[in-house]
């Protein structure tokens, strides 16, 4: 799949990003600081893209600092 179906399909180039880092290295958990220094993007933009995967599950804060980590499966939908 094409970076740029990706981005057109997440919306976000940064999003794309973010969730290759997290998956990629998982269960290893980051904080906001590692993960806005390793994909040299901007804290204020790393954060709203943790907050939108935050939202729908993707991503899990741990531990008294907060950290984040991926999720090893995504959430199950029932219908």
């Amino acid at each position: 799949m094409s970076k740029r179906v990706l981005e057109t399909l997440f919306s976000s180039r940064a999003r794309v990003r973010l969730l290759k880092f997290l998956f990629r290295n998982y269960p290893k958990p980051y904080t906001l600081k590692d993960i806005s220094k390793h994909l040299q993007e901007e804290r204020g933009l790393v954060k709203k893209e943790i907050a939108h995967l935050s939202q729908i599950g993707l991503l899990v804060k741990v531990g008294p600092a907060k950290n984040l980590e991926s999720r090893p499966k995504p959430p199950k939908v029932i219908e």
